[in-house]
């Protein structure tokens, strides 16, 4: 039974907790469990703070707590008293600060009540989706009064009259150091703004403030716009979104946005008509006015308004970003906006104009204004299918002295080799691009010798040609660029029809000593067996890190010649791609010996091959080898037969590069599950994590993990949704008792546990355990 405390202060005013219980010899037993951080074993912050409440173990609870920077309460609660009770106490006793989340939750006056203390350790409230009654507003106010306290967001919350203005007392009180209020969604009239007006010239710590999806109407807005023009007011960001505001409001606003702490205003979704925005355009355009960022998205204006915003952003000083998305302002006003854009005195960095005008004349126009924005370096204008003559105005602009870009994009943007005469003159005379991709245009042949012109001359470092209509013609270009460009280290030809005659000049170039390319990308480029002999040769640069030969029919007598390259103790290749070569079990004896040699490959795909078991078999035997050091291998459809599955269990196991072995959702069984363990008690594994979720395992397989978990190495392992119950876990715990498990973390999450058998589990001693999910 428990017995109610009298009533105090300090948090005092707490139910205890059930008194210990005795063993049936007499024993008293304390459960202490052997997890430092037991709200880890919990899949929720309700189940963890009820458990640390029913301890009562201060030293637990400081501890655990500190750990808890964000407390997430999500209703409905069986029990809501209770975890208020356990909330209050923990917080009560915890020495940190803590963000607190309620989420669809019901605040009773007796919640409150037990709350109000607990929120002295609070620097965010959350209070979303909830139902407030009455008298539990008054929450609010002692809240917002607490030295602590910075953040406080009730949005999506229904607010009485009588809560907004203790709330609004809370912020005017000397303790209050609230920064962040959030009222969104709160069905607030107007005369909670003319309390909130009020209240924001009391608070000096209040720097933003959020109002949207309310309806203040113009009364209302007067109210807070007083408050907002007072000096001792020191907001720096409004957002009124969606507020049913009209033009009439904005003779209000425009004084406001000359207060010298004002920096962003959202007013985005009101219907302020260019009235409106001609009245804030006075306020703008005043000296003392230093905001950085308006947003009048959808607000019904049209193209009268235009000339007073080109005004404002050429002589505004402190603008930086105008969002104009969704307004009807049509070609020609738009078109000033844009020499305001180009404008010295501009320093406008951000220009939002969604689905406000899509006329080719005005796209090109825009590019144009940003071209010459010195702080641009990228530019995206991927799959934008655009006109010859669009492009042409488009590059003539990049083909600027001050056109700083680093990263051009283009691709599927309808190019032609005509483009490439235009693009030539771009990368030719750019100081500044170094990353150029125009995959998926039909440049053809041409237009890839007319681009290789201006290559020659130019400081470019990655060059993406995929899928470009070309052929074995352009590569004596692209020869001459590998060659004679020490800045080219990534070609991407992949997707085109270069065939063997292609590649191998190609693989000339590869081994010419002027060329630095560290990737070459050619999947899919209609390759045989008889381009290998001059790759081989190419992959021995000892620049090359990465090469793609996927979808190329290779086969084995390809992959032989490969190999002979990559046993070359020049070669440094790291990464090599071979899915769906038409490879088979012939080849991996030549891939045995590579990975057993070279000591720089770490990635090889064969996925998509029929490898068969026997050669399957022979890569696994690589990978047991201790010169091997790979650490990706990806067999991917190659072979599917149990055998090997445990095979190269067993192999990836006792590779001393592998750290991570994630098997989870594949019905392993528990005959397979005892193999791997046997690989994992062996001296030469240093697998360090290891994911069995939903395995199909059983209680039969625990006998076998007990010899996997105290592998020295292995501190993480996840056995949740198996069929372990009981009798499994029971197993795990002589093998956690073992002094030589170093396990940190253990997962059991929905393994059919029952409260024996937790309790079996949570009073077993080990020392490393820090982290347990049941």
């Amino acid at each position: 039974m428990t017995s109610q405390r009298p009533r105090g202060g300090g948090g005092e005013d707490l139910t205890d907790p059930p008194a210990p219980k005795k063993s049936k010899t007499g024993v008293r037993v304390n459960y202490h469990p052997f997890v430092p951080i037991p709200v880890k074993s919990f899949k929720n912050h309700e189940a963890a703070l009820i458990y640390l409440y029913n301890t009562q173990d201060e030293g637990l609870v400081r501890k655990t707590m500190s750990d808890m920077p964000e407390l997430k309460i999500v209703g409905p609660c069986t029990d809501q008293e209770l975890l208020a009770k356990a909330l209050s106490y923990c917080l009560a006793k915890s020495n940190s600060i803590h963000r607190i989340i309620f989420d669809t939750c019901t605040i009773s006056p007796e919640t409150e009540e037990l709350l109000s203390q607990g929120f002295q350790k609070c620097s965010e409230l959350r209070i979303q989706h909830c139902r407030l009654t009455s008298i539990c507003l008054d929450l609010l106010h002692s809240a917002v009064t607490n030295r602590t306290l910075i953040t406080l967001n009730v949005s999506q919350s229904a607010l009485s009259y009588k809560g907004v203005k203790n709330l609004c007392a809370g912020l005017g009180n000397q303790d209050c150091v609230v920064q962040e209020l959030r009222l969104e969604h709160c069905d607030m009239t107007s005369f909670y703004f003319e309390e909130l007006g009020s209240a924001i010239t009391k608070n000096r710590s209040l720097v933003i403030l959020d109002l949207s999806h309310n309806d203040p109407q113009d009364s209302g807005m007067k109210g807070l716009c007083e408050g907002l023009r007072d000096p001792l007011c020191n907001l720096k960001e409004l957002r009124l979104r969606c507020c049913n505001l009209t033009s009439s409001c904005c003779d209000e606003l425009h004084s406001v946005i000359t207060n010298q702490y004002l920096l962003k205003l959202d007013l985005s979704l009101n219907d302020l008509q260019d009235s409106g925005v001609q009245l804030l355009c006075e306020g703008l355009r005043h000296r003392d006015c230093v905001l950085q960022k308006l947003r009048l998205e959808r607000c019904g204006l049209t193209s009268s308004c235009c000339e007073d915003l080109l005004s404002v952003i050429t002589t505004n000083q402190s603008l930086i970003t105008l969002d104009l998305s969704r307004n009807n302002l049509q070609d020609s006003e738009v078109k000033r906006l844009y020499e305001g854009l180009r404008d010295p005195d501009c320093v406008l960095q951000e220009l939002r104009l969604w689905d406000c005008c899509q006329t080719p004349f005005n796209k090109v126009d825009l590019l144009s204004s940003f071209i010459t924005n010195r702080s641009l370096t990228t530019l995206d204008l991927s799959y934008k299918r655009r006109k010859n003559k669009t492009l042409k105005r488009l590059f003539v602009s990049l083909d600027r002295p001050d056109c700083v870009f680093q990263e051009l994009r283009f691709c599927n943007c309808g190019l032609t080799s005509s483009s490439c005469v235009d693009l030539c003159s771009v990368i030719g005379t750019s100081r500044s691009l170094i990353k150029l991709d125009l995959s998926w245009n039909k440049l053809e042949d041409l237009g890839v010798k007319r681009l290789c012109e201006g290559l020659r001359g130019c400081i470019l470092q990655e060059l993406w040609l995929e899928h470009c209509d070309l052929t074995s013609s352009c590569c004596e270009d692209l020869y001459s660029v590998m060659i004679n460009l020490p800045s080219l280290i990534t070609l991407d030809l992949s997707h085109n029809n270069l065939r063997d005659s292609g590649v191998k000049r190609l693989s000339d170039g590869l081994w010419d000593p002027g060329c630095v390319l560290q990737e070459l990308r050619l999947e899919r480029c209609g390759l045989t067996s008889s381009c290998c002999e001059g790759l081989r040769y190419g992959i021995t640069n000892r620049f090359l890190i990465k090469l793609d030969l996927s979808r190329n029919k290779l086969e084995d007598s390809g992959v032989e010649r490969l190999c002979d390259g990559l046993r070359d103790p020049v070669c440094h290749l790291q990464e090599l791609r071979l899915e769906r070569c038409g490879l088979t079990s012939s080849c991996c004896e030549d891939l045995l010996s590579v990975i057993t040699t070279n000591q720089s490959l770490i990635t090889l795909d064969l996925s998509r091959n029929n490898l068969q078991v026997s050669g399957v078999k022979r890569l696994y035997e690589g990978l047991r080898d201790p010169d091997c050091v790979l650490q990706e291998l990806r067999l991917w459809d190659c072979c599917q037969t149990p055998f090997n599955k445990v095979d190269l269990l067993s192999s990836f196991i006792t590779n001393r590069s592998l750290t991570t072995l994630d098997l989870s959702y594949k019905r392993l069984g528990n005959k397979i599950l005892h193999r791997l363990c046997v690989s994992l008690n062996r001296p030469d594994c240093v697998l360090q994590e290891l994911r069995l979720e939903s395995c199909g395992l059983t209680s039969s397989c625990c006998e076998g993990l007990y010899y996997g978990i105290t592998n020295r190495f292995l501190i993480k392992l996840d056995l949740s949704r198996n069929k372990l119950e009981d009798l499994g876990v029971k197993r795990l715990c002589d093998g956690l008792r073992d002094r030589s498990c170093r396990l940190q973390e253990l997962r059991l999450h929905r393994c059919n546990l029952t409260l024996s058998g937790i309790e079996y589990l949570l009073n077993t001693s080990n020392q490393s355990l820090e982290k347990l999910d049941i």
